[in-house]
């Protein structure tokens, strides 16, 4: 049986910032195109012609995790409402119990700023096409998810606590 969070937002929004404590806590298995882009083909690599191995690479990962029967934190900016959608088809066909959404919702101008102090950083004009989505598209319950969480740039510790207790059946 395994537990899926998506976890949405624009670089920079700080998703792994508020669930790489989780991802701990919980030995939950982390996947995110980034990180697998650049395990793949090197942090420098600016490439885009290999996103399509990457993806296939990201999808590969899921469903094998989820038929280990693992917990899985699968964190990209999940912008595109038909992209949220597959995940979700492509995570239950693999045998997930639970899929669960949370979206961090946070101001353009913080998440572009705090994107330009990475090591790699997303263009400008890309967080701002991707923030038009979100804005137009806004992930929700309605996209299939089994539960979907809002938190801002600084979700309070009782928020967390909630969420824990929800997905993770803390008393």
């Amino acid at each position: 049986m395994s537990l899926v969070i998506m976890a949405i937002g624009l670089p920079g929004s700080g998703k792994t910032t508020l669930l790489t404590p989780l991802k701990e806590k919980y030995n939950l298995t982390f996947i995110n195109r980034d990180a697998i882009y650049n395990e793949m083909f090197g942090v420098n690599s600016d490439d885009r012609s290999l996103i399509g191995i990457v993806f296939e690479e990201t999808a590969r990962r899921l469903d094998a995790a989820i038929r280990n029967n693992e917990n899985i934190l699968r964190e990209s900016i999940f912008a595109d409402p038909e992209e949220r959608r597959e995940t979700i088809v492509a995570a239950r066909a693999s045998g997930a119990e639970r899929v669960v959404g949370v979206f961090i919702d946070i101001d353009l101008e913080v998440a572009k700023d705090r994107n330009q102090k990475r090591e790699r950083h997303v263009r400008d004009e890309v967080i701002d096409w991707r923030y038009l989505q979100l804005c137009h598209y806004p992930p929700s319950i309605d996209d299939g998810f089994d539960a979907f969480y809002t938190f801002d740039a600084s979700p309070t510790k009782e928020q967390l606590e909630e969420f824990e207790k929800k997905e993770f059946g803390l008393p």
